[in-house]
């Protein structure tokens, strides 16, 4: 944790998210802060001992959060598990798409690098992390007995892999090519997920921001 030395040497350090509200609008600017102290110690020691306790916030009483739960079943009787929605539920739009063309539609993120590519993957950097990104649409049709692409709502794309043996892999990817749903469909017609992405979480694929801003203000209870 970094924080700024205040003027004041009894008072507490500043943190970096009050800093931060600051600099989003979210308080007043350093410079104002400066000059009204430096005009309540020219209007004298009394004045500015009124003016700061006018404008100091008042305390929120902490809130009450009961006992912590004593196991894992009481801590998860507010979760609600999601209905995982078929994966062959949604009717799509049949297109004929070849795999190499639906790896290089592939659209990014904005802030998306492009370091280097090498046959079929590409290495990126993003937010100071490198990924690699794989076509693996070689490995998943490989002896398969016919393959086919349809468009679905969302930007998103179904790949079907069907084998000899009657077994289907359908796959759903997202606008980027992301895999946000696998299964294998087998041929009584049971459906085993492979991979699953939470439908709530498909609106964060557009833009990334920083998960720290949902959090609260750092309070920090050193005494002074």
């Amino acid at each position: 944790m970094q924080g700024e030395a205040p003027t004041d040497p009894n008072a507490a350090p500043i943190l970096d998210s009050q800093k931060d509200a600051e600099r989003r609008g979210g308080g007043r600017k350093r410079g104002d802060k400066n000059a009204q102290q430096d005009g309540e110690q020219q209007n004298g020691g009394q004045n500015a001992q009124q003016g700061g306790d006018q404008g100091r916030k008042p305390v929120a009483a902490p809130i009450d959060q009961g006992p912590p739960p004593t196991d894992d079943r009481a801590a998860q009787q507010e979760i609600k598990p999601e209905k995982i929605v078929p994966v062959t539920e949604e009717k799509g739009t049949r297109v004929e798409r070849a795999p190499d063309e639906i790896a290089r539609d592939r659209r990014r993120p904005k802030g998306v690098d492009v370091v280097r590519k090498l046959g079929d993957r590409v290495i990126l950097q993003f937010n100071n992390q490198t990924f690699v990104q794989s076509n693996d649409a070689p490995r998943v049709t490989r002896g398969a007995k016919e393959v086919y692409y349809e468009d679905l709502s969302g930007d998103r794309t179904r790949e079907i892999v069907e084998r000899d043996n009657g077994v289907r892999i359908v796959t759903i990817r997202n606008r980027y090519g992301d895999v946000i749903q696998r299964s294998r469909i087998a041929p009584d017609g049971r459906e085993y997920v492979l991979s699953y992405v939470d439908e709530r979480h498909y609106q964060d694929d557009s833009d990334w921001r920083d998960p720290g801003d949902d959090l609260p203000p750092m309070r920090l209870t050193i005494p002074r």
